[in-house]
């Protein structure tokens, strides 16, 4: 591929735009995923404990020596708890098949021990909700909290079929949801494309909902048709989406209509979540549907900081984002342009890295119907493009090494639009002039060869000695013949083999932990951070934004 490197004042379509190189920290503080989180039962008004091996919901009592046998007992049971009243529901290692748990405020559900010293550790004694095709698992409210559970395999035809919030805010952390799907709605036939079908296999959330997401693994979650396969929020949601893993979830496997938007995440309809320091593999949206990873829509605002963007893909637009303001809309006007206090996106410290659509034009970010955002300290390399087209965006500190598209830029947008970037690719910028100027779009392309920037962390190969796959933690554990690796040193590094992504979860010294199964190799290549090294040739580095924020 033929690449240039700019670093000089482009003068293209009557506005001025500075271009210079500078790379910002992506280091995040906790790896993400789901960790064993120390529960202290002195901050509860009452514990209740559950055991299916040892329990009895008939002489049971729900105290340590006599738990009860089911989480529904429990519900049964307590009706006390409130927010000053708070209950704590301990429920030991165990497959529980229950009826849809409708929570209460004051509720809170743990799972991971184990039953008689009632030690916790949510990987070696895994507490499973199983889902069925008949209903989902659980209902939220206002102060409750699910932690450290499986929660596996429920299906129904309708929006969130593991856990639904309806306007709730709970705290849903430390948990595993795989396996769930959302079915099509019945006799569903739609006048218009992009029409609202059920969303949120995993987690649903609506009418004002602002739950705390965190630390959690959604993984092989499918709508049939919906948007957001993992979380989906509609209708002036808020809350945070914080240290998740989102990997190999899919959208609309049967949408002939393109309402399937968002392979994992989808933001809809005024809401703006937190969504921080995840890593989002191998997630895909079907059937012409945009956004592989993430999808924003209809004028949400989220703060999107620290993510990691790896092999996602869609089958029309934004490989690993898809951004728009404005509703896909056929049978009612456009809405008018919000203020900018009330619809503004953040996309800020991102890697981007093998994202890809099939138009193979905006592998890592499009923004498109009136959008307006800033991107700030981001990098996009290996397929990962951006595409901006009648959007309002700033465009500060990032490293693009892929082509870069603007088009359909206003004059008044465009000013001051590109910042201090580093563009090693294509650039091609077209504004759209007053009717009272000459001439149609301008399309910019400075013939300007650079020098190729020198990056501070190669690509490296190490021999794998040994490596096997857990499937139901979703990690390949992998070791190799280095001896001179740093513990914890290559957290959310990117790795390659052949045709599959991974990216390490951690590593002690020379044993890897990679999300996704990549086994069966005998060398595991980490590619590059992509950050600028000191002494290039291009302009100094940025300022370490994460760790002064």
């Amino acid at each position: 591929m033929n690449r240039r490197l700019f670093k000089l004042d482009i003068v293209c379509g009557g506005f001025v735009a500075c271009l210079a190189c500078c790379w910002p920290s992506l280091a995040m503080p906790l790896p993400p995923g789901p960790r064993t989180a120390e529960v202290d039962l002195n901050d509860y008004h009452r514990l209740c404990y559950i055991s299916q091996s040892t329990g009895c919901d008939e002489t049971g009592d729900g105290s340590s020596n006599r738990p009860w046998k089911s989480i529904g007992q429990a519900l049964e049971n307590v009706r006390d708890a409130s927010v000053e009243r708070r209950v704590a529901i301990l429920v030991a290692a165990g497959t529980y098949r229950e009826p849809t748990l409708d929570l209460r405020e004051g509720l809170e559900l743990f799972g991971g021990f184990l039953a008689g010293p009632w030690r916790r550790d949510i990987t070696e004694h895994r507490t499973v909700l199983k889902g069925s095709a008949k209903n989902r698992i659980l209902v939220a409210a206002d102060h409750t909290r699910i932690d450290g559970f499986t929660l596996r395999g429920a299906m129904v035809r309708g929006p969130g079929a593991a856990v639904y919030c309806n306007g709730s805010s709970p705290t849903i952390s430390n948990n595993c949801f795989a396996d769930h799907r959302t079915k099509k709605p019945k006799n569903w036939s739609p006048k218009h494309l992009h029409e609202t079908a059920n969303d949120g296999a995993a987690v649903y959330c609506c009418d004002g909902a602002a739950p705390s997401i965190r630390q959690n693994l959604f993984a092989e979650n499918y709508t049939e048709i919906g948007r957001g396969a993992a979380i989906a929020m509609h209708g002036h949601c808020r809350g945070e989406i914080v240290g998740c893993v989102f990997l190999d979830n899919a959208t609309g496997v049967e949408d002939q209509d393109r309402s399937s938007d968002g392979g994992a995440v989808s933001v809809f309809d005024w809401s703006g979540p937190l969504i921080e320091d995840n890593v989002f593999l191998e997630n895909k949206s079907f059937n012409s549907n945009d956004g592989g990873a993430l999808s924003v829509a209809l004028w949400s605002s989220p703060k999107v900081r620290g993510n990691v963007f790896v092999g996602n893909r869609s089958t029309d637009d934004g490989g690993a984002v898809f951004i728009a303001g404005q509703e896909h809309r056929y049978d009612r006007p456009q809405d008018l342009l919000p203020a900018r206090s009330d619809f503004l996106i953040e996309l800020s410290e991102n890697l981007f890295l093998g994202n890809e659509n099939v138009k193979r034009n905006s592998g890592g970010i499009r923004l498109t119907k009136e959008a307006r955002a800033t991107l700030r300290n981001n990098i996009l390399a290996r397929d990962a493009r951006l595409y901006v087209q009648n959007s309002e965006v700033e465009i500060v500190n990032n490293t693009i090494l892929e082509d870069t598209i603007l088009r359909d830029m206003s004059e008044e947008t465009a000013k001051d639009l590109l910042a201090n970037n580093l563009f090693w690719g294509r650039l091609q910028i077209g504004v759209r002039r007053r009717k009272s100027a000459a001439g149609g779009a301008s399309v910019g392309e400075p013939a300007i060869t650079g020098v190729e920037p020198r990056l501070a962390d190669k690509r490296r190969e190490l021999e794998i000695v040994s490596s096997t796959y857990d499937p139901a933690l979703h990690l390949t554990q992998i070791d190799v013949s280095a001896n001179d690796l740093v513990d914890n040193a290559l957290v959310n590094r990117v790795v390659r083999f052949e045709n599959r992504w991974g990216v390490v979860k951690t590593n002690q010294a020379s044993h890897i932990s990679v999300w996704g199964d990549v086994r069966n190799n005998s060398r595991l290549v980490l590619l590059p951070t992509y950050e600028i090294h000191p002494d290039s040739p291009q302009i100094e580095r940025s300022a370490n934004i994460r760790g002064s924020r």
